[in-house]
């Protein structure tokens, strides 16, 4: 019902634009408000007169035909007379009124209400006035208006301006690259306007931790992204505005309908620590979901990177902090915002199983390597080749089916019901059936506006999207409220709030159980119903039983808000007050009933479970500012006491085997005979203590310098506390008289250093930890409770000590943008289990050790290509790239002999992959060269391999595949070069075109399924439809069926270049003019159409180089954002 309100809401304001731009025929011009005017005439028509003003000018008059039956002729006498002069002139005598809209003119009949009211209206005054810029300059050419009317004046040369003007009259000042301004007259005769300049490169504001400051003074690495850029984009999960949009900071696209993807800052920080950045919503740190904040309430997003920038936030820091900012209320009338977006997904790559002809080919090759008998045994009898009879072919079975057909089939090991669709012409394809064009849609609504003393901003939305998989479906409802109160000149409270609903109750396909069905199965029986084995074979289930039959509620709600007051206190001292909670309760109930694969033969009669888990915690800031500016010195000055609490409790339920109908599906499991009952509660508190100094010296000297003190309960008992400090310098050289380059604007060049950390560890990490033991001795169930983890009272943070050095450049009037930063990490203190002796009765123990780094750069160029009045081209580069290496390990060494030296080196740690000296992500495998081919028989042999097997390196040439001494290093699994390119196009000041570029360079992704190995090669298996060795097909990349990988000690593994080059978003929107939106009330109407994932240009020969094993979806989408 919802849906389908807004949605006819929205279809009649777009038939009402339509019909508008149908019945109003105008001609498009570009000439300015200031264009000068020459007419003589005597008597002449209204209607000729205003024919005239067009033809001069290029302003449209917009105006119904019986407009002007009641106008008078005009008289004029005018020569290079100002339009806004002449207008006034025109309609001074007239019935008429006439207002402007960008290039167009609309007259419309005075109303007799109005002309009452100007009756008694008091007096116009003359108003004078100056208008200058922030440094005093006057500023020449100033659009000067009374607000309602179309009478204004523009400022002289001096910044100068007169007019005439009723004594309650509002005058609003214009001018290009400033802010807009509104001044009450409230009898006053003259005004003194200051005006100040748009926001843009180093002048930009952006939000720190606790507090915000202009980009030019920013002494760490903060990057800024406005949201606005996104509102052309179908973005319904707030990560999607992160990926490829920041240098530094890397985001990997969810192929699910939910669509979210994960984030990191600057590289891998931890082993086994989170890797993820702090989220900061509105001033308070955010522990909820990134998905429940929508994404058309969020006004612009700070990433703060190094850390001196993040040092703020102490222990939460290490992986970077995510400041984002929501949209606010503003003095003034109610402004009503619907934006709305329908689309679908599709997969972008088809990559699935053999089809029906592919699949009897694969049997064939497969069966000539598995049981090899003549060269045509298992060849179609009537594909046959000349010098191979059918008489011939038959006789290679001893008994063959009187039936050509079922002979060939049975030889091919297809059973009975395999044969018995193939003659009846019966074919499933599994992958068409699983696959869907997902619908998506979403609908969002706001409010927002405020009177001298109160803001507010509302909004509520709802989000339904489908994956690309049937039955992948996520629904959101998402509302937020932000109230911002001043209750005195000194006393300011408000409310930020938001909540959200999420049902991710739909049961998906199993996806991967299909690639071994056979096409010639059977998905029901004959009743209707879905049949358990497709193939008839128990090795194989139906993947459609848990997506049909199953029953699952799988729904969280969560709450979070934060009150807020604020007292501006004398001599610039102020202080801030935050209580900030939230509520969080997940209720995730399934049922398995008896025709499901799970509640009928791995559980009997059905299995049920019942997982609620509630999460509530609450956080103090208090916050006492000063900020103070002495002739050339300026302080600000932060101080915060923090405290926090957690408490979470889970529960879950079992049972299986119901003795009464399985209709009461989760609700009845107290019938079933199994039950079982588990537990979880948890409580974490935390304290902090934060000193910052900002100082400015000459306004081009920055001295940034900060202190916290972090308590988490989690660690151990003599570790409670860790300390972090950093510190910056910031120097504006281009302020520096003997700076005299004329294209730069604004140059600073920045230098930090501080230390973060990391306490994202279990909650009882640090104590010992019991486990509940359960042994059936033949008689009875014994249950005993052990040791099952080590306390450690040392335990502590993770410790990040970092570098960064950048330089933010302004040049060519604003044109070019560009900063540029170099970093370098270390990581102490590594949070690791770490294994024990058997002799101590625990398998490990969380503890302290090692040391990794990071290091990379970081480029962000955004540059105004072309400017003018029809078009402008504006392109913004990301470009990062990182290096990690790790230090030190365990601490064990061993001491060997290179090149005839010893030389004592620490030692690895096998089973994770982690080499000392080495990435996090490096690839230690065997290096395959190729295919051992069919004239290589003989030298394959000597390892035990066959031609179609694997050919790799043999390092020491002993013939041998030994993983110590053949595998090598080889590269990477994670991208060591990340650039982004975002073009954006405006048309006429109507179109806005948008095409972004995403590339990933550089490493490489396991191919599991070319390895294919001897299981389930006998039975009715399917494969990928992927290319393979034969002796017809004699490929030097791919292995053959059945490859033998017993030869490679530890296994072998196939690796392919994951690069890519990716159109990642298309869009296209148009602006519809204001003229035409006026006569129906609306301020703003946008429609546009977009495209994500469009195009993806790489060598990757699986289903994406980004999601690997999972189809990317490719998603279509139009949608309109309309403002009242």
């Amino acid at each position: 019902m919802f849906e389908n309100l807004l949605f006819k809401g929205t279809a009649m304001l777009l038939r009402s634009a339509a019909l508008i731009a149908l019945t109003i025929c105008l001609q498009s011009g570009t000439v300015s408000y200031g264009q000068k005017v020459s007419i003589t005439q005597k008597n002449m028509p209204l209607a000729e007169v205003l024919k005239k003003i067009r033809e001069q000018t290029g302003y449209n008059f917009v105006f119904t035909s019986d407009a002007l039956e009641k106008s008078v002729p005009v008289t004029l006498d005018l020569k290079d007379a100002g339009l806004d002069k002449v207008l006034q002139l025109i309609f001074l005598s007239q019935p008429l009124a006439f207002t402007v809209q960008d290039k167009f003119i609309i007259v419309k009949p005075r109303k007799a209400a109005a002309a009452a009211e100007s009756a008694s209206a008091p007096a116009p005054i003359k108003v004078a006035g100056t208008v200058t810029d922030e440094e005093g300059a006057p500023l020449t050419g100033v659009s000067v208006r009374i607000q309602g009317t179309a009478q204004g004046a523009m400022t002289d040369d001096k910044g100068a301006f007169s007019l005439q003007a009723e004594p309650d009259a509002v005058l609003e000042f214009s001018f290009i690259g400033f802010e807009p301004q509104q001044v009450e007259l409230k009898g006053k005769t003259f005004v003194d306007i200051k005006m100040k300049a748009v926001a843009s490169g180093l002048s930009q504001v952006v939000v720190v931790g606790y507090g915000t400051a202009k980009k030019k003074d920013l002494t760490g690495s903060i990057a800024s992204i406005d949201a606005t850029r996104f509102n052309t984009q179908a973005t319904t999960n707030l990560t999607e505005f992160f990926s490829g949009t920041v240098a530094g900071l890397s985001s990997n696209q969810g192929t699910s309908a939910d669509g979210g993807g994960s984030l990191e800052i600057r590289g891998v920080n931890s082993l086994q620590g989170s890797t993820s950045p702090l989220i900061v919503l509105d001033g308070v740190i955010y522990n909820g979901n990134i998905r429940d904040i929508s994404p058309s309430d969020v006004a612009t997003i700070d990433v703060l990177k190094d850390a001196s920038a993040a040092a703020v936030y102490g222990s939460r820091a290490a992986n970077g902090v995510i400041i984002i900012s929501t949209k606010k209320g503003r003095t003034g009338l109610p402004v009503i915002n619907f934006s709305t977006t329908i689309g679908y997904a599709e997969s972008a790559k088809d990559y699935w199983s053999f089809g029906p002809a592919e699949y009897l080919r694969f049997r064939k090759d497969l069966f000539d390597i598995l049981r090899p008998q003549h060269d045509y045994y298992y060849h179609d009898p009537f594909n046959l080749p000349d010098s191979v009879s059918i008489d011939e072919w038959r006789n290679f079975s001893n008994n063959p089916n009187a039936n050509d057909t079922v002979e060939w089939l049975g030889r091919l090991n297809l059973n009975a019901l395999e044969i018995q669709n193939y003659l009846a012409g019966r074919t499933v394809n599994w992958y068409d059936e699983a696959m869907q064009k997902g619908l998506r849609q979403h609908y969002d609504l706001s409010v927002s506006g405020g009177a001298p003393k109160i803001n507010y901003y509302f909004s509520t939305g709802y989000t339904r999207n489908q994956g690309i998989v049937k039955g992948d479906e996520i629904k959101i409802f998402r509302s937020r409220l932000n109230l911002d109160a001043r209750i005195s000149d000194f006393i300011r409270v408000g409310i930020n709030s938001q909540f959200s609903g999420t049902d991710n109750s739909s049961v998906p396909v199993p996806t991967g159980d299909m690639v071994d069905l056979s096409p010639y199965g059977s998905m029901y029986n004959a009743d209707g119903t879905l049949k358990l084995n497709p193939q008839d074979d128990a090795l194989f289930r139906n993947p459609f039983l848990e997506y049909q039959y199953k029953e699952q509620l799988n729904k969280t709600n969560a709450l979070f808000a934060t009150l807020f007051g604020e007292v501006t206190l004398p001599f610039g001292f102020s202080y801030r007050i935050s209580f900030q909670n939230r509520l969080a309760n997940t209720r995730n109930y399934q049922f398995w009933p008896s025709s499901t694969v799970r509640g009928g033969i791995s559980h009997i009669n059905g299995y049920g479970s019942r997982d609620d888990d509630n999460t509530y915690e609450w956080m103090v800031d208090n916050i006492l500012r000063w900020n103070k500016t002495f002739g050339r010195h300026a302080f600000d000055v932060t101080l915060l006491a923090n405290a926090e609490k957690l408490q979470s409790w889970s529960s879950s339920q079992t049972n299986e085997n119901f003795q009464t109908s399985e209709n009461l599906s989760w609700h009845g499991l107290q019938f079933g005979s199994n039950p079982t009952l588990g537990n979880n509660d948890a409580v974490r508190t935390g304290d902090a203590l934060m000193a910052r100094v900002n100082y400015t010296l000459k306004d081009k000297y920055l001295l940034t310098a900060s202190w916290r003190r972090d308590g988490f309960s989690a660690f151990g008992q003599r570790n409670p506390r860790a300390y972090f400090p950093a510190v910056a310098l910031g120097w504006r050289i281009s302020d520096e008289p003997f700076f005299k380059v004329p294209w730069v604007d604004q140059l600073k060049l920045r230098a930090s250093w501080g230390v973060n950390g990391n306490r994202e560890v279990g909650t009882y990490a640090a104590l010992a930890n019991l486990s509940r033991n359960v042994y059936f001795d033949g008689t009875n169930v014994i249950t005993g409770v052990t040791n099952a983890s080590l306390a450690n009272p040392d335990l502590k943070w993770e410790q990040t000590e970092s570098w960064n050095a950048g330089i933010d450049l302004n040049a060519f009037n604003g044109r070019v943008n560009l900063t540029l930063d170099v970093y370098r990490s270390f990581t102490n203190d590594l949070l690791i289990n770490r294994s024990l002796p058997v002799i101590t009765g625990y398998a490990d123990m969380i503890t302290n050790l090692g040391q990794l780094s990071n290091k990379g750069i970081e480029l962000n160029l955004t540059t105004e290509n072309i400017r003018n009045k029809h078009f402008s081209w504006r392109s913004n580069l990301t470009f990062y790239a990182n290096r990690n290496k790790i230090e030190k390990l365990w601490g064990d060494y061993e001491t060997v002999t290179v090149n005839g030296k010893e030389v004592r080196r620490e030692l690895p740690d096998y089973s994770r992959g982690w080499f000392p000296g080495q990435s996090i992500d490096r690839i230690w495998a065997y290096d395959i060269v190729g295919i051992w081919q069919t004239a290589e028989a003989d030298a394959a042999r000597k390892y035990g391999l066959s031609p179609g097997d694997f050919k790799s390196r043999d390092v020491n040439g002993d013939s041998m595949y030994r993983q110590f001494d053949d595998k090598m290093f080889l590269g990477y699994t994670t991208p060591r070069y990340q650039l982004g390119l975002r073009n954006e196009f405006t048309i006429y000041n109507n179109i806005d075109v948008m095409i972004f570029l995403r590339a990933d360079l550089g490493h490489y992704g396991t191919r599991s399924d070319f390895n294919r190995p001897s299981s389930n090669t006998f039975d009715r298996s399917n494969a990928r439809a992927l290319p393979y060795w034969s002796k017809d097909n004699p490929s030097d990349r791919y292995p053959r069926l059945n490859v033998n990988n017993s030869a490679y000690e530890g296994g072998i593994v196939m690796y392919e270049s994951a690069a890519f080059l990716r159109v990642q978003d298309v869009s296209v929107a148009y602006n519809f003019p204001k003229a035409l939106l006026a006569p129906v009330k609306l301020s703003a109407l946008k429609v546009f159409v977009s495209a994500r994932n469009l195009f993806t240009f790489t060598k990757w020969t699986g289903w994406d180089p980004e999601s690997r094993n999972a189809a990317m979806p490719r998603i279509f989408s139009a949608g309109l954002n309309t403002t009242l």
